[in-house]
């Protein structure tokens, strides 16, 4: 018999070798029914009921009160020799007559029996601190909780006492085994040791009402996690002092919540990691996802896949194949020059625009061979270069632009570059000393021997003395009078901060300049057509102050400005322009500054004056509005590092404007100049909101 379980019932009972003494009510029901009691109204008495026949030898019956060293090594020895009983568990021993040389001695019974008892669902393991040998038994849990249990060492087969809840044997620790031979009253030699239980494997009863019902269950083929002899000697503690029979359970039950919780958390992680595979394979297979880059950043887009805002670029075979054309003549203005200094200037910090007035700005718009206009840059007016990067843009013919303000971006370095094309253009960013610091602390900045600064294949050209208050303006400097800042250039393509080259600049200028005789090339707005819808987007997006969208508006319609219909020969008058193209001839030249006295006048939104300079100048200039779809095909775009908001942008009314100060000081200021006519009775045209997006 490798253990024994003894159990009690919920009264006291009675042993012929012990007084009659009670112990606590338990609330458990009893695995054996050894003798009943029961008490009739409040007198105290209590009446012993029969007993019911037991395995017990006649001499001993089981007492509440504590039991000698002796009479409790009897009654341990009889029920695990065969004489005496256990709690009905599916492992009594055969029944033999008490006494006899012959009777056999308490051997291991074979592991297979563990699994024959539907009680036996709690697992202990031990080693003997007298063999030292490890053993593992299986028991009974409501013995462990509410009885008491001893273990037998497979070694040396001396049995340890596991718990003593009835507190039967409090003067045992551990028996000597088998080779003695209980013969009735004879002293036993007893071995103590100390504690020699150091490891406990649980299989708990389930807490609640149906915790009874459980205890019939089948064997349990899982070891919990193990307790060292410190935790157990605690939770018996517990128990000993009244904390209930779950001690040692429910270390080892919240020792399995944790291990549920991981397991759980580790499970979650894996299937949120299996949505986002997923997902990234899904953008692979669509241009459409915003994460399609992440896996196609190789690729020219040349052969762009059905999504209607990317189609495939009719470009040349190769860079190194393509024929560098002859400059278009100048014919309708043969020259041209720029107004520095305005004569009615008399303030000492003179505006980078100039103060245009609406005469000047009318005759500007008159065609001829020779022409003088306002085209920024104007005397002591900001906007200043270090020397070394002056000297260094004369040689440049063939310029790639962009430019970064106010630390909105980082650059990104072009990809598809031919190395004819890294020769013969220059990769010009302009930046402003905000910028500047913002790269140097996030990007590896390199000095060459003259001391230009470079960040791959961008060389960095540093503005001063910004010329206005305004990024966004600042940004239209180098956008659109990139024949001003870089007077040398022949070509010229520019493309905002925030996106990525992806195609040969050698191939673009021969797909959308000379292989069509164009000057200029832009592409048409993926949503709007008409000056008048972008004005509503502008408003709706909150992308500049609704009263001044609106008079800016006022004014292009009271000039002429129609909405855009099919009729006109431009595909649109609103252009992406993010990415321009340009020949820089006078014409194109003349273009770009009348664009900008627009810009510089009113709204930042340089959408919005595009096409009325297009209305205004009529078939003088050639241009390409190639379709969106290829302008997509021709970068990456990232995302800004942080978004420009100023306080004017969400402005109401003009009286917002003037009382809380948001009014421009070097920009926008011919929405604050008397217009020659009469706009109150001015009525906008009504605008069909074409695009969800738009």
């Amino acid at each position: 018999m490798e253990s024994v379980a003894i159990a009690t019932t919920s009264r006291s009972l009675a042993l012929p070798f012990s007084s009659s003494s009670s112990i606590p009510r338990r609330r458990r029901a009893s695995f054996l029914p050894v003798a009943a009691s029961k008490r009739h109204g409040d007198d105290g008495e209590e009446e012993v009921a029969k007993h019911e026949p037991t395995s017990l030898p006649p001499s001993y019956a089981l007492s509440i009160s504590p039991l000698s060293k002796d009479a409790a090594m009897g009654l341990v020895v009889s029920a695990a020799t065969g004489r005496g009983w256990t709690t009905g568990s599916g492992m009594e021993g055969p029944p033999k007559a008490a006494g006899g040389a012959d009777r056999p001695e308490v051997s291991t019974l074979p592991w297979s029996l563990f699994t024959k008892s539907p009680r036996r669902r709690m697992r202990v393991a031990f080693t003997c601190n007298v063999c030292g040998q490890r053993t593992t038994r299986a028991i009974n849990p409501h013995a462990y909780t509410d009885g008491t249990v001893f273990v037998q060492c497979c070694g040396c087969n001396i049995f340890h006492k596991l718990v003593d809840n009835l507190n039967l044997f409090h003067e045992m620790k551990c028996y000597v085994g088998p080779d003695f031979r209980y013969e009735g009253d004879a002293p036993f030699n007893y071995l103590d040791r100390g504690e020699d239980v150091h490891t406990l494997f649980l299989l708990p009863p389930t807490p609640g009402p149906g915790r009874e019902k459980e205890r019939d269950d089948g064997d349990s083929q899982t070891l919990n996690p193990t307790l060292t002899g410190e935790e157990l000697e605690r939770a018996m503690a517990r128990r000993s002092k009244g904390g209930g029979g779950g001690g040692v359970a429910e270390v080892v039950w919240r020792k399995g919540a944790v291990r549920l919780v991981l397991v759980s958390a580790i499970a979650w992680a894996l299937l949120v990691l299996l949505a986002l595979a997923f997902h990234l394979w899904s953008s692979c297979n669509s241009y459409s996802s915003s994460l399609a880059f992440l896996c196609r950043k190789d690729s020219k887009f040349l052969n762009a896949s059905k999504p209607l805002h990317r189609c495939p670029i009719p470009v040349a075979d190769d860079p190194h194949s393509v024929a560098i054309t002859k400059r278009t003549p100048n014919t309708i203005v043969k020259k041209l020059s720029y107004i520095t200094v305005d004569k009615q200037d008399k303030d000492p910090l003179p505006l980078f625009g100039g103060r245009q007035s609406w005469k000047q700005r009318e005759d500007s718009f008159k065609l001829n061979a020779t022409m003088k206009v306002h085209c920024g840059f104007m005397e002591n007016s900001g906007a200043d270069m270090d020397d070394v990067d002056v000297k260094y843009i004369q040689k440049c013919k063939f310029v790639v632009a962009s430019g970064i303000f106010d630390g909105y971006d980082i650059p990104h370095q072009p990809s598809n570059i031919s190395l004819r094309s890294q020769k013969l253009f220059c990769f010009l960013m302009v930046v402003d000393e905000v910028s500047l610091d913002f790269i140097e602390q996030n990007t590896t900045v390199k000095f060459d021997k003259t001391g230009g600064k470079w960040v791959g294949i961008w060389r960095l050209i540093t503005l001063h003395h910004l010329p206005f208050d305004e990024p966004r303006r600042n940004g239209k400097v180098p956008k659109i009078l990139t024949h001003r800042l870089f007077p040398q250039a022949w070509y010229s393509i520019w493309i905002d901060g925030k996106m990525e080259l992806i195609v040969d600049p050698l191939l673009i200028l021969e797909r959308f300049l000379w292989r069509g005789k164009y000057t200029f090339a832009v592409a048409v707005h993926k949503h709007h057509r008409s000056i008048y819808e972008e004005g509503d987007a502008i408003k709706r997006r909150k992308r500049y102050a609704r009263p001044l969208v609106d008079l800016q508006m006022k004014m292009y319609y009271h000039e002429g400005m129609e909405p855009w219909n099919p009729k006109k020969k431009m595909p649109s008058d609103v252009p992406e322009g993010a990415v321009l193209i340009r020949e820089h001839t006078t014409m194109t030249d003349l273009f770009s500054c009348l664009w900008f006295n627009e810009v510089n006048l009113f709204t930042p939104r340089d959408q919005l004056s595009f096409g009325y300079v297009v209305y205004r100048l009529g078939d003088a200039l050639k241009f390409f509005m190639f379709p969106n779809c290829e302008y997509n095909s021709l970068f990456i775009l990232h995302r800004h590092t942080r978004e420009h908001s100023s306080k004017v942008e969400w402005a109401k009314s003009i009286d917002e404007i003037v009382k809380k100060g948001l009014k421009e000081s070097k920009g926008g200021l011919g929405l604050w100049t008397p217009y020659p006519a009469d706009l109150s009775s001015v009525e906008l045209p009504s605008v069909k909101r074409t695009s969800p997006a738009g």
